[in-house]
């Protein structure tokens, strides 16, 4: 296809986008939790564009779409009726456009008078304004920002035009470079078929995991080098030294630091890699009245066999006999480790002259998570946990779904298993996505998740539903480190020491994680091997919202 015929064929293209962005917004707000699911995995706005490979209608594409669903979610109410005749008529391409005004979002701040949100775990819903204005960033701004020695990598799952009304899911990435005389500042480069590269995705983590298939980890970290990081590499321009990877798909749980390159050099030996859910979050204003505090808050080894309740119960509900039995498996087990991680923290706070609030045993329940007001960090030393779909309404939302594990929480999960009435909400011991949402920790700096398998979750529909992610996120968290999979107690305190000392000595958490990342993947690489290397030091991802700072103009002024 000529450049002229890829133009044309591109307009067309974003004006359909254009088009089902427009019903997108319309429809999203009428619809339940699973109707709104359902929804999004028939918007399909970069299908055509990807397909095409223009990069800049990709990239607009990208900027305003990414994430859009749990955005969406957290911020509007869910109504009670599933979706009717007249959106599923809305729903056909060739009814689309007609009859539809273009979508004009209020402004952030100009909807209901500013009102506290009520504390996590009570029964009323926070409907927090989405940040709409965020959909408008351009691709240009996103370069214009970049320092010069820093890239972003936002990659995206899409179905792939074959011809003949055949699609085939893939993966694409999309570089964004800094502003550079001559040089490109935005490039498409195609990864290929998404089912070989999920496929070893899921392998390498179970290879992470399973002391019987760590032998095979060094093959799957060079195999998925190949298939992801070479074709990007060849996009990224010489002196690079920090990567922001916005990942999608399967590749939300991929530790890219720890690939491998032909050489047997990790990636994190390259660059400083980081993480974002999309790049338009690095572009969110500091908030309001924002509170400078000292507050180090510690929850860890909670009694998870004890609760706190002291209300009537609720009416249980009953799962399905199939999930019943999964709840019926999930047993939090003690953590014994994470009492001396505590106590490790407290101490280093206190240096810091931070000021150390730890709460362990019966008192890190969610009473005192929704006590804490907008503190400077937080960490919790627990489990975390992913529920399974359920028949039930109660737990249609993948944001309900998704949490962490506080006093009483295994009373709550046997009381599931059962049938049985559960403990008021707010003293259950799940700490769901969606709570953690409400959460008012505007400008809180930092929040450890030292727990198993927190940064996991649900990918449907090639969006990435991460509850506990993006319930941070819209929290204000600004800096959210957490774990694909669960490693020793030993190991975990000693890395979170090395990582906090950086963090607070830097005042850069996602650098401070990228370099204690590199110290320790280098330390256990040489005294044990690779296996054990990604193993302890790999679990580890930060997603970050901070700002970026503007890249200093270097030109000479004549």
């Amino acid at each position: 296809m000529d450049d002229g015929a890829l133009r044309q064929a591109a307009t067309r293209a974003e004006t359909l986008f254009s088009n089902e962005l427009i019903l997108f917004h319309k429809s999203f707000p009428a619809l339940d939790e699973n109707g709104r699911l359902n929804l999004k995995s028939r918007f399909e706005p970069g299908r055509w564009l990807c397909t095409l490979g223009e990069p800049k209608s990709i990239a607009r594409t990208l900027l305003q779409t990414k994430a859009i669903t749990l955005d969406q979610m957290l911020a509007l109410p869910t109504p009670q009726a599933s979706v009717d005749d007249r959106f599923a008529y809305l729903l056909r391409p060739e009814n689309a456009a007609q009859g539809l005004l273009p979508y004009s979002p209020a402004p952030v701040d100009a909807a209901t008078p500013a009102q506290s949100p009520p504390k996590v775990g009570t029964a009323a819903a926070v409907s927090k304004n989405p940040p709409f204005s965020l959909y408008s960033i351009t691709p240009e701004q996103v370069c214009a920002s970049l320092p010069s020695d820093t890239v972003i990598v936002e990659l995206t799952r899409y179905n792939h035009y074959v011809g003949w009304f055949v699609d085939e899911e893939r993966y694409g990435a999309l570089v964004f470079r800094p502003d550079g005389k001559g040089a490109q500042s935005l490039q498409w480069v195609p990864l290929g078929a998404a089912d070989k590269i999920d496929h070893e995705v899921s392998s390498l983590l179970e290879s992470a995991t399973d002391p019987l298939a760590s032998g095979t980890l060094a093959t799957r970290l060079r195999e998925l080098h190949e298939l992801i990081w070479a074709p990007i590499a060849k996009a990224i321009p010489a002196g690079t030294q920090n990567v922001f990877i916005c990942p999608d798909g399967q590749l939300c749980f991929l530790p890219f630091s720890t690939l491998l390159d032909p050489q047997g050099v990790f990636l994190a030996d390259h660059f400083l890699v980081m993480y974002l859910a999309t790049a338009r979050d690095l572009f969110r204003a500091d908030p309001a009245g924002k509170i400078e505090t000292d507050q180090f808050a510690v929850f860890a080894a909670p009694s998870f066999d004890k609760t706190t309740a002291t209300q009537d119960r609720a009416p249980g509900f009953r799962f399905r006999d199939a999930d019943a039995r999964s709840l019926q498996d999930l047993q939090l087990a003690d953590l014994p480790g994470a009492r001396r991680e505590a106590d490790i923290l407290k101490t280093l706070a206190s240096e810091r002259r931070l000021t150390p609030d730890v709460y362990t045993g019966e008192a890190a329940n969610k009473a005192n998570v929704g006590k804490l007001e907008r503190p400077r960090i937080v960490h919790f030393a627990t489990h975390g946990f992913m529920l399974p779909p359920a028949v039930t309404t109660a737990f249609s939302n993948p944001m309900d779904r998704s949490g962490l594990a506080l006093a009483g929480a295994q009373v709550s999960l046997t009381a599931m298993a059962n049938g049985q009435p559960l403990p008021p909400v707010g003293e259950d011991g799940l700490l769901t996505a969606r709570e953690v949402a409400q959460l008012d920790w505007q400008g809180t700096w930092l929040v450890t998740l030292s727990a198993c398998s927190t940064g996991r979750g649900e990918v449907r529909d090639g969006e990435s539903v991460l509850g506990l992610r993006r319930g941070f996120l819209a929290a204000g968290v600004e800096n959210l480190l957490l774990s694909l999979w669960k490693i020793s107690d030993e190991e975990t305190v000693g890395f979170m020491r090395d990582f906090y000392t950086h963090a607070l000595d830097s005042s850069d958490p996602a650098t401070a994680l990228a370099l204690t990342q590199r110290e320790w993947l280098a330390r256990i690489r040489k005294e044990r091997g690779i296996a054990a290397a990604v193993s302890t030091a790999g679990a580890f991802v930060l997603n970050t919202s901070a700002r970026l700072p503007r890249p200093v103009d270097n030109t000479d002024s004549k």
